[in-house]
């Protein structure tokens, strides 16, 4: 795009703040709106990223500033079997559902006075708490990038979870995030906070989708404090439509001894970059980070995660995994940052592709940063095609060729799926990738 374009873009966005503001009536004098604006302030001061920034080398913008994006309320309701599909009917859980951006209590499952975890939208947040927002926004590291501060200027809904100290929640919880838009492009900003108190344990799948074919945005961050001796299983799924675009920031922040196994899967969308930020922030700490894309035609899908190895004793373990078909794109960008003071710092980083045809590509960098001496850390990718001789032996065993590339393919993104610990969404992941290879 232009210079003239791009400009045009950014007072695109700067319109629609200042309609925002004009709906927000009294939280216009609220502090958390001195954040939205400045926000705002520094948003106008930036420029969208281009190639000739490293960390979007191989990311082009151009498809997504193409649209002029305009948020708007909710449908009043989706029916049942608009939802349907995205719901784990069979198991109990919680679960907070979000239309065009906007909560939906009549697809929601809410814990009961007593549970032993706090499930509140951020809108009522805001209304009760908003100090508690207020620092919990700036406690996060200054954002340089375009979309981490649009999302902080437009403000409004998502997810807020508390679980307190020694709480094992024995039902995991479902955040699903629907897009409904019509002709209209559509971007909403969904913000997830997740503050797990000491030796808690709890599961989050946050679940993007689209029940429409049209155009749409989502810009979505998620932070999320876990306490000392804590267990957090993490999953996001993108199963957008393949005419949308997702942006998503997810900051993690670890104490001391806790655990985090966070599992990322895209298979929608025509632009996808998810930036995983993890901070490991003491001694004795444990990390697994786990991804699988899939892309066909000319989706492009962008992976990028920093790893902050700050004290010693730190345990981090990444496996990313790309099926690429047609024409689409990947991108994985792994990079791992041991401080001095990190000794004894173990990390092991690996990214694999497989390419289903001639025109896919994928751009994989894996990276360490080592400031300490006694570590043990390794990186690796590979970029490839499906094993030949396993091909060979599978039709000799009386599969076709078809069915053989199927089953090979499946075997390698399984590795990925089945280290998901909510048994109904490894269920439905599945599901949905035996008839993605079928099709």
């Amino acid at each position: 795009m232009t210079p003239l374009e791009i400009a045009n873009r950014k007072a695109w966005y700067g319109s629609q703040f200042a309609a925002f503001e004009r709906n927000l009536n009294g939280g216009r004098a609220s502090s958390v709106h001195r954040t939205r604006r400045a926000s705002m302030e520094r948003f106008n001061g930036i420029d969208f990223p281009t190639a000739r920034s490293e960390d979007w080398k191989y990311t082009s913008l151009d498809p997504l500033l193409q649209h002029n994006f305009a948020g708007y309320s909710a449908v009043e309701g989706l029916a049942p079997a608009a939802v349907e599909p995205y719901v784990w009917e069979d198991t109990p859980h919680y679960r907070l559902t979000f239309v065009n951006g906007r909560h939906t209590a009549s697809s929601s499952r809410l814990p009961e006075g007593g549970a032993p975890i706090q499930i509140r939208t951020l809108g009522n947040v805001l209304e009760e708490d908003p100090q508690g927002i207020e620092d919990l926004l700036r406690s996060m590291p200054e954002a340089h990038d375009p979309f981490t501060l649009l999302n902080t200027a437009f403000l409004l809904e998502g997810a807020v979870i508390d679980v307190p100290d020694g709480m094992a929640v024995d039902k995991p919880v479902h955040l699903l995030f629907l897009s409904a838009p019509d002709e209209r492009a559509l971007v909403t900003y969904p913000r997830v906070i997740l503050r797990v108190g000491r030796e808690a344990r709890v599961s989050v799948s946050e679940h993007f989708a689209s029940v429409t074919p049209h155009v749409h945005f989502t810009n979505v961050v998620t932070q999320m404090a876990v306490g000392a001796d804590a267990v957090v299983h993490y999953h996001r799924i993108q199963d957008e439509n393949p005419n949308s675009f997702q942006i998503g920031l997810t900051q993690i922040v670890q104490a001391r001894r806790s655990r985090v196994h966070s599992t990322v899967v895209t298979l929608g969308g025509r632009l996808t970059r998810n930036f995983i930020h993890l901070v490991l922030a003491d001694e004795h700490i444990e990390s697994t980070l786990n991804g699988l894309y899939l892309t066909r035609g000319r989706q492009h899908a962008d992976h990028r995660t920093l790893i902050d190895h700050a004290k010693p004793h730190g345990t981090t373990h990444e496996l990313y995994k790309g099926i690429l078909d047609g024409h689409s794109t990947g991108v994985f960008n792994g990079k791992i940052i041991v401080r001095p003071d990190a000794q004894k710092t173990d990390a092991k980083q690996s990214n694999n592709n497989i390419l289903l045809s001639e025109d896919a590509t994928v751009n994989t960098r894996p990276q360490l940063e080592i400031f300490a001496d006694d570590v043990k850390c390794t990186h690796g990718a590979t970029v490839g095609r499906i094993d030949e001789d396993a091909l060979f032996y599978l039709q000799t065993r009386g599969l076709n060729a078809e069915a053989a590339r199927n089953l090979l393919t499946y075997a390698f993104a399984g590795e990925i799926l089945e280290r998901i610990q909510v048994p109904a969404l490894r269920e439905k992941l599945n599901a949905r990738l035996r008839d993605r290879l079928q099709h």
